[in-house]
This record gives C-alpha cells, sequence and structure tokens, in this order.
C-alpha cells in the first residue's frame, strides 16, 4: 500500500473514533449525572520499528525517509471525565444529587440478592420513583438502590419523607433506610454499561464514601458533564479533519494511477 495512503486511513478511522465518542457524550448532554468519555491517543511507531506484525522482517534496511513518518496514530483506552457535574434544583423529594466524589449501588437487574463475586453496578442518577411496594428505583432503568444493609430500599409509599446529607431517609421521626454510597478506589476500573450506569468489576476494592467528602442533596439533581456547545465544535473540527484526509486518500490514488499509467506506456 502506499504509505501516504495508510497514513491518510488511518488518520480519516482515527477521526471517525472520535467522532462517535462525541456524538455519544452530545447525545447524553441533557442526562442526569452522566460522564463524558474522554478519547486519547498517542503516536505509533513505523511497523518496522514496533515490532508486533508477524510479516515484519527483523533484518529489512531500515527505511529512514518513511520511518521519520512515523507509522501513524494509536487510541489509549478511553477515559471518563468524573469531575463534578452542576446542580438543578427541581423541588421533587425523589430527585437526589451527589455532592462529591461516589455512587449510588444498584441492585442486581435480575431482582436476585446481591454476590459478592459478581459486578457492582452504580449510577449517579438520582432521578427516582417509588414503586407501589415503596422501592425506589432509578426512572431509567427502573432498577432499585441499594441500603447499607445490602436490600433494596423500600418506604411507606404513602408517606413523605426526606433525606439527609448522609443519605439517611426518615418517615416522620424514624429513620427508615440509608443509601449505600461508594466510591472506587480505582476509578479506571469502572467501565460504562450503557443507561448511564458504570460497573466494578469483582475484586475492584469499593469503600463507603467519607460523610465529609460527600453528601446527598435532596430535590437536586445533577447535570451532565458534556459541554453540548463544545461538543459541536469538536465535532466539526473532526469532521474537517475527516474530509482533508479522505482528500489526501483521492491525492495519493491519483498519483499512483499516473505512476502506473506513465509505467505501461514506456514498457
Amino acid at each position: 500500500m502506499n504509505y501516504g495512503t495508510y497514513l491518510s486511513t488511518g488518520s480519516v478511522l482515527a477521526s471517525m473514533r472520535r467522532m462517535d465518542v462525541i456524538a455519544n457524550n452530545l447525545a447524553n448532554a441533557n442526562t442526569v449525572g452522566f460522564k463524558p468519555d474522554l478519547v486519547s491517543a498517542a503516536e505509533r511507531p513505523a511497523e518496522r520499528l514496533e515490532g508486533l506484525s508477524p510479516l515484519s522482517d527483523p533484518l529489512a534496511p531500515p527505511q529512514e525517509m518513511l520511518e521519520r513518518l512515523g507509522g501513524g496514530i494509536k487510541f489509549n483506552p478511553d477515559r471518563i471525565d468524573f469531575r463534578q457535574g452542576a446542580f438543578e434544583q427541581t423541588g421533587n423529594a425523589t430527585d437526589l444529587a451527589l455532592h462529591g466524589e461516589g455512587f449510588f449501588v444498584l441492585a442486581p437487574a435480575n431482582g436476585k440478592k446481591p454476590d459478592p463475586k459478581a459486578p457492582t453496578d452504580l449510577t449517579r442518577a438520582g432521578n427516582l420513583t417509588v414503586d407501589a411496594d415503596g422501592t425506589l428505583r432509578t426512572i431509567g432503568t427502573r432498577r432499585a438502590l441499594l441500603g447499607e444493609n445490602g436490600e433494596p430500599i423500600k418506604i411507606d409509599p404513602k408517606r413523605p419523607f426526606a433525606v439527609d446529607k448522609a443519605g439517611r431517609i426518615f418517615q416522620g421521626d424514624s429513620e427508615v433506610a440509608r443509601f449505600r454510597i461508594v466510591k472506587a478506589l480505582t476509578p479506571a476500573s469502572l467501565e460504562k454499561v450503557g443507561a448511564n450506569t458504570f460497573r466494578s468489576p469483582p475484586g475492584s476494592k469499593l469503600e463507603r464514601v467519607d460523610e465529609n467528602s460527600t453528601s446527598v442533596e435532596q430535590r437536586s439533581l445533577e447535570q451532565s458533564l458534556a459541554d453540548p456547545v463544545t461538543s459541536m465544535v469538536e465535532l466539526m473540527r473532526q469532521s474537517r479533519m475527516l474530509e482533508a484526509n479522505v482528500r489526501m486518500i483521492q491525492y495519493q490514488d491519483n498519483l499512483t494511477g499516473q505512476a502506473i499509467t506513465g509505467i505501461t506506456r514506456n514498457v
């Protein structure tokens, strides 16, 4: 393959990858508690220097002119931006926001009891609803939230409730439950599994948050951290880069065609 075409194709794929991530962030600009993905890339060395291809010959003579151009780019694993989002006061008792680090813990989707050996699902989305039986569930996934006792939180659906900054739920003067709010000791181990849910793989360490660093705000929601204006600007920039590299591929293709035509005429 023409080396210039190879590099331009890699750049096209890079722009497409970035556009996919940016488009997903943009689509969730109004999703409660959403944390955007961050794409990072690094320069890839020339194939002979990288030595990962089984077809590369370690004894082949160096192509210094081409190798100075590098081997394009390679992507690092996506990262998640876990910074604090802005708060919006809603006035709804079932809306909760976490100020500081930490996540609400979701009950298993199959309705069974939590298994210590199974992955743990977490969320920052605090827009909740109360079922007829009093179970507190997220609006988006309809999954129950766990309390400190490891069971889904249930309250009396006919009575009002209040949540203090420590995550304790009161009905009247009685404490009826307390949210289990945890943090990951290695946030990079968390992965997105869709529906605004993060999954902590088995074996990763979770610990209860410190009340001095995290508080629960009732009648508020944490807004999405995705900035629609910034995302739109970056999306257009990547679109222009993609178009430029497509034109470079066409240019390289024309040069190759002219070279082949010239050779065949001289034969």
